[in-house]
Order: C-alpha cells, then sequence, then structure tokens
C-alpha cells in the first residue's frame, strides 16, 4: 500500500512537471510565432522594394530605348 501512495504521487509530481513544461512551450510558441510574423512583414517589404527597383530600372530602360528609337528616325 505505501508503494502504491508513492507511485502515486510520483505520478503526480512527473504530471505537475509535464504540465509545467506545456505552459513554457505554449508561451514559446507564442513567442515564436510573434517573431516569425515579424520577420516575414520585414522580407516582404524589402522584397517589395526590391521589385520596385527592378521595375523602375526595367521602366527607365524601355523609356530609354523608345526614345533613342524615335530620335535616330527623326
Amino acid at each position: 500500500m505505501k508503494d502504491n501512495v508513492a507511485r502515486v504521487l510520483e505520478r503526480d509530481q512527473r504530471l505537475s512537471d509535464l504540465d509545467h513544461r506545456a505552459d513554457e512551450l505554449q508561451v514559446h510558441s507564442r513567442e515564436f510565432e510573434s517573431i516569425s510574423r515579424n520577420i516575414q512583414r520585414k522580407y516582404f517589404w524589402r522584397n517589395m522594394k526590391m521589385w520596385g527597383i527592378i521595375a523602375g530600372v526595367v521602366i527607365v530602360l524601355i523609356v530609354v530605348i523608345i526614345i533613342w528609337a524615335t530620335a535616330g528616325h527623326s
């Protein structure tokens, strides 16, 4: 009987430890989600800036080519 009580107490302690670790994991997962969302937003805007620069360069090149082509025929 004493053995059973000791086992129940050990089991209760392990369950308590497991519950505590689960709570910590939940907190860390929220932190990870927040950090990853911020990083995703940061790289999204960095990517959009790069595409904007590329589009600007392409537009300038097209305008230069059009001006060069029309000025050459005049």
